[in-house]
């Protein structure tokens, strides 16, 4: 019985050390993987501060006098040439792509220009921020020159191209540049100003300094339709979910009917003023007419006598000819009885006085029309010679 209690307790007691010699070696590896971590941290801060020297040094040597700088350009980097070099042949490659001296006195347009010149300059060479940093500051000229001064004092030598970008926008882009150019985004029209094309190009433009409208397409396209002239949206559709481009391709279009219809109309209205010019068509000044058996002209006048029946002889060649006027009309002839034996007025060639008084007129009996004073002709029977005897 005492050996029988005697093994339990052993085996106990080893079972114990076994149990603390496995808590031990999960301690170990727990403080082994702290002291791993703080190792890789460390060493990830030694690299920053590294980094962070190494900018410190840039910017001294950029602060030094003439004889250190001719020391900085002896020595070599990896690639075999020295900082000045490197520094010379980024600038001019920036210079090549457009990239030019930026001196502050320019409006927002001119500021975000050559920002913009800038990042796209420094992305096709593929330099980093710290050399496209040095590049920008090379450009800078006067005002922005002595702005940038400022600027490294105010971070103590140690400017990131974050830190650059930043205070650039906080300089050149004022509060007032941005509202001005805010009010005239809200207030652009088509008008007789813009074609559609320019009028977008117009939007780009002003969207540039406007987050709130460049990051909003549904309220850019909304806007840049309103401003349409409303000749141009009655040619075009428009939805709400369409996007800018789209807007603008619909606008595009709609500019292009409204020209063909006003070209349609004004040829038309060419055409309908030659047809109304055209000498066919024009007012006669004399109307070459034949006076009887005289044959004479007679002048044509809307003062005259005669100028109802001689304009409705100008009408369509169906009307019958009158007896009268001897000229085709329709209707009652308004024209007063003229004699074509002698020219006057008041009487017929049948019963002309000067015909009977020169025994032409002989024994003639009929109906005769005499036109009264009002112009409406009428039937007169001719006297006879009842009751009178023959000689």
């Amino acid at each position: 019985m005492t050996q029988l209690i005697t093994l339990k307790v052993s085996q106990m007691k080893l079972l114990l050390r076994e149990t603390v010699e496995r808590i031990y070696m999960i301690f170990l590896l727990t403080k082994i993987s702290e002291m791993y971590r703080w190792y890789q941290r460390e060493r990830e801060r030694q690299r920053q501060r590294s980094q962070a020297g190494h900018v410190r040094d840039e910017t001294s040597r950029k602060r030094g006098q003439g004889a250190h700088r001719a020391h900085v350009r002896t020595v070599r980097d990896s690639d075999g040439e020295g900082p000045f070099i490197k520094i010379s042949k980024y600038l001019k490659e920036a210079r090549a792509l457009g990239c030019k001296p930026f001196d502050g006195t320019g409006d927002i347009s001119g500021a975000a220009e050559w920002i913009k010149r800038l990042n796209d300059a420094a992305d096709d060479m593929q330099v980093a921020p710290e050399q496209k940093l040095r590049v920008a500051t090379r450009l800078l000229e006067g005002l922005a020159s002595t702005w940038w001064e400022g600027i490294k004092s105010k971070f103590d030598g140690v400017v990131t191209w974050d830190n650059f970008e930043q205070a650039f926008y906080e300089q050149f882009y004022t509060s007032f540049e941005v509202n001005r150019r805010r009010r005239e985004y809200t207030n652009l029209k088509q008008g007789n100003e813009f074609t559609v094309k320019q009028l977008e190009q117009r939007f780009r433009h002003l969207a540039r300094f406007l987050p709130e409208y460049a990051a909003n397409e549904d309220r850019m396209a909304n806007h840049f339709w309103n401003a349409l002239n409303l000749e141009v949206r009655e040619m075009a559709t428009y939805q709400f979910n369409m996007t800018f481009s789209q807007v603008v391709a619909q606008g595009l279009q709609g500019e292009e009917l409204w020209e063909e219809r006003q070209a349609r109309g004004a040829k038309e209205t060419q055409e309908r003023d030659q047809m109304i010019n055209h000498p066919l068509r024009r007012e006669r000044k004399y109307d070459f007419q034949n006076e009887g058996d005289s044959g004479k002209l007679v002048p044509f006048s809307k003062g005259s006598k005669d100028w109802v029946s001689q304009s409705s002889s100008t009408r369509g060649t169906g009307a019958p000819k009158c007896e009268n006027c001897r000229r085709r009309h329709h209707g009652i002839c308004l024209e007063l009885s003229r004699c074509y034996f002698c020219g006057e007025t008041g009487h017929i060639k049948a019963l002309c006085p000067q015909r009977v008084r020169e025994g032409a007129l002989g024994a003639h009996r009929g109906v005769t029309e005499v036109a009264n004073p009002t112009g409406i002709a009428s039937n007169v029977l001719p006297s006879t010679n009842r009751g009178r005897t023959r000689s």
